[in-house]
């Protein structure tokens, strides 16, 4: 029997020891192979965390740059060549972001200053493509070599409003900053910078690697780059202390610079040596379990191969992207507590996952899509409605003073306010549509199957369930809206192109007394042909196209010039003459008016001092705009023009229209009565079309109503005109103001008007507008033969 056993156990312990060495062997394999594969998995994570710590890093200083670009003090400093300023601004931001190389550069190219360094200064940037670049999309970024070190290097251009510079910011790659992007990682990476040298070989100059390591890592580049071209992901090399899981990533660097790339490495040797000490317990169990007995060594295998197996199936389902049902063993051993902490752990990152999508695609605060998960949505309704034939709708709708209502009843029911408009506005939308929160106070709603003709029914739908006042915690709350429409393929097909322009008619309701406004392209200042045309004002300012014609304003009751209008007249080179209705408006909403009414006040200037010397005293008339009415230099630069030319303020008098004064009437009416209390004239032109009250035109400090042209043209007619001309005419000589009425074209008109007690008129049958020099003449023949003016009763017709 003894003998028996005897065999049997020499006959089983080799089989045993077969098996048990199998066993081992399949699990090392299986847990090396799966250690390989998390390995090559982690690095692509780390790999994709690379380029987002990249991608961060170009946008903090692209978002710090463009702010100081975007400052109007910055820019003035930068126009007018103050580079004492110019370079403690760099360098206040320069410490601020942590930035290593801080310049300006030149409309030529040349470095005209640099923090904290000026090794530079006077030098020609070398990268030509980058203004340009940055000139086009508003920023660049690319990675530099200077002086053998790799910088992360951004240009960001410097508009009034044309590029009149850039600005240049870089941040050294150096290896705390590598050390500090290794330590970011849950792994411990290895991370290394080399450019190309023009010898064809590598030069590192930043890496976490030491030793042989580190010396080989010029061989390393020159495989990766290889390899990774023919590889999809990360690839194994072999260096001196080991084989690395490697990612190699070139990145963007300008034409005629050294190509930069990046190395990201992670060495298995050190994620296999925390398995080193599993592999030799395993082996000690096997060398045992044959000494105890065949039974309990297939027993034993058993147990420890079946739920092996079922975690490493899992772990590799999740490392497919799914997220497999949880592993049902029932034993209380350390397999069992093994499997019951692998499944918290796919349940935990199953709802973290969730939770991410959550937070990435909805609104915190009202549950809606967020202004990403709305773009992505945007893109694919407009390929379906592209595709179908159908229009939709895109509305930006915001709600007016949001901030007065955070900041006087607080952020909590302000976040109230929001939830609650959202509400009423999901409710009166059909489910086909798209609703989300796109920023602060701001909405966006995508409107299937709709077109232009739905779009004012639409805006009154939702006009009337927000407008209603609003209850939260017993207060009343009234709220208004301003929406912006844009219809695809009508006004685009592009999303980015569609959210640009809904932008312009969200812009545009705010400034209008309508809620809501249909983007209009002929009103949008971001057009290519109108920003030219704005860069051309400047120019064409610096160049002499500009000129003012003056118009007569003749005294109905003694046939008299007294005054003239200056109006201005632009003479392009290529496009001919440019009415000022197509320029005048641009300019207000790009900013520039405030140059063109300064040159037209200065003209006029010195054109009343002209006719001053020559004898020839008479007042002229100056338009000025809504933004000019909100420039409270203004009136000091008018002070100081008038004492320049030694005259004082009877010679030059200001015309606003009706609507402008209403855009602000508050800050409007303020900025009138300083003119006014320096003994300026104020004409309210185009009385009658505007929307102001009775109110506000007793507040006006005006000393004359224009009564706009339309009420005129006809008045010797239509007896409703005459009606209206009457009315306005003796309003005005209630509040002790002189009354004109424009576009007088016949001797009817002026005749009638005169009858009806108005006190100037102004209009071709007068005179048409004229050069200075034309003006002059007229007034000098009118003064000197008075009765060769054609008269009939006291209308006089100057023509």
């Amino acid at each position: 029997m003894r003998r028996f056993q005897t065999r049997l156990l020499l006959m089983f312990l080799p089989l045993f020891l077969i098996v048990q060495l199998v066993t081992i062997g399949l699990v090392y394999y299986q847990t090396r192979a799966s250690i390989f594969d998390q390995s090559v998995e982690a690095m692509s994570r780390a790999h994709k965390n690379f380029n987002l710590w990249l991608d961060d890093t170009r946008r903090r200083l692209i978002d710090s740059s463009s702010l100081l670009a975007a400052d109007f003090g910055f820019r003035r400093a930068v126009g007018t060549a103050d580079f004492s300023t110019v370079e403690s601004a760099l360098e206040n931001l320069r410490r601020r972001i942590g930035a290593d190389s801080m310049m300006l550069i030149s409309l030529t190219g040349e470095i005209g200053v640099e923090a904290p360094n000026k090794t530079r200064a006077s030098l020609t940037f070398p990268y030509d493509e980058m203004l340009d670049k940055a000139s086009f999309n508003g920023h660049t970024a690319s990675m530099i070599v200077v002086d053998g070190k790799i910088l992360e290097f951004v240009v960001v251009p410097i508009r009034a409003p044309d590029v009149i510079g850039w600005i240049g910011v870089g941040i050294e790659i150096d290896d705390a900053e590598a050390k500090r992007l290794s330590d970011q990682s849950t792994l411990p990476l290895d991370v290394s910078f080399a450019y190309h040298q023009p010898d064809g070989s590598w030069q590192v100059s930043v890496s976490t690697l030491a030793g042989a390591a580190r010396e080989g890592l010029p061989l390393v580049f020159d495989q990766a780059r290889l390899e990774t071209s023919l590889a999809d992901g990360p690839i194994t090399v072999t260096m001196a202390d080991g084989r690395y899981v490697t990612a190699l990533e070139c990145l963007v660097t300008p034409p005629g610079g050294a190509q930069v790339c990046a190395l990201i490495q992670y060495s298995l040797s050190l994620a296999f040596s925390a398995y080193r000490s599993l592999f030799m317990f395993l082996f000690v169990i096997a060398v045992v379990g044959v000494g105890i007995s065949a039974g309990l060594s297939i027993v034993v295998s058993r147990g420890i191969s079946k739920p092996v197996q079922m975690l490493d199936q899992a772990a590799k389902k999740i490392r497919s992207g799914s997220y497999p049902e949880p592993i049902e063993y029932d034993s209380q051993d350390e397999i069992g507590n093994l499997a019951t902490t692998f499944n918290q752990m796919i349940a935990d990152v199953a709802e973290r996952e969730r939770k991410i999508f959550r937070q990435a695609n909805f609104d915190d605060l009202t549950g809606l899509p967020n202004r990403r998960n709305f773009e992505r949505l945007l893109v694919g309704r407009l390929i379906e409605s592209r595709d179908t034939g159908r229009s939709c709708v895109v509305c930006l709708l915001e709600i007016d003073h949001f901030s007065d209502i955070n900041n006087t009843l607080g952020h909590e029911l302000g976040d109230q306010l929001l939830k609650e408009a959202a509400g009423r506005i999901l409710d009166v939308l059909a489910s086909k549509h798209i609703f989300c929160r796109f920023a602060t106070s701001t909405f966006a709603i995508y409107l299937h199957d709709l077109g232009i003709e739905d779009v004012a029914l639409m805006a009154a739908r939702i006009l009337l369930v927000v407008e209603t006042p609003l209850r939260i915690d017993d207060v009343n709350i009234d709220i208004g809206l301003s929406l912006g429409f844009v219809v695809a393929p009508d006004h685009g097909d592009e999303h980015r192109v569609i959210l640009r322009r809904a932008e312009v008619a969200l812009e545009r309701a705010r400034q209008s007394i309508d809620s809501y406004v249909v983007y209009d392209a002929t009103q949008d200042p971001f057009t290519p042909d109108r920003l030219s045309l704005m860069s051309d004002m400047r120019q064409g300012l610096e160049r002499g196209e500009f000129s003012l014609h003056y118009q007569p304003k003749v005294a109905l009751a003694s046939g008299r010039i007294e005054e003239l209008e200056a109006l201005i007249r632009w003479q392009h080179p290529q496009r001919g003459p440019i009415s000022p209705i197509d320029f005048i408006g641009a300019a207000e909403r790009t900013g520039y008016i405030r140059l063109l009414t300064r040159w037209v006040l200065r003209t006029a200037v010195e054109a009343a001092k002209r006719l001053k010397d020559q004898g020839i005293r008479v007042r002229i008339f100056v338009n000025i705009s809504a933004r000019d009415l909100v420039d409270q230099g203004l009136p000091s630069y008018i002070v100081d023009l008038l004492a320049t030319h030694d005259l004082d303020t009877s010679v030059l008098a200001i015309e606003v229209t009706e609507s402008a004064i209403m855009e602000q009437p508050e800050v409007a009416i303020e900025l009138l009565q300083r003119l006014h209390s320096m003994g300026m004239r104020i004409a309210i032109d185009d009385f009658g079309t505007g929307h102001s009250s009775m109110a506000y035109v007793k507040r006006l400090p005006a000393s004359e109503l224009k009564i706009d042209r339309s009420f005129v043209a006809d008045v010797a007619h239509n007896q409703s005109d005459q009606r209206i001309v009457r009315t306005i005419i003796e309003l005005g000589h209630s509040f002790d103001m002189t009354v004109t009425a424009e576009g007088v074209e016949d001797e009817p008109t002026a005749t009638r008007l005169t009858e009806l007690g108005c006190d100037f008129g102004q209009g071709w049958f007068f005179g048409k507008p004229q050069p200075l020099d034309a003006v002059t003449t007229l007034l000098k023949e009118y003064a000197e033969r008075p009765q060769a003016v054609k008269t009939r009763g006291n209308v006089h017709s100057l023509r």
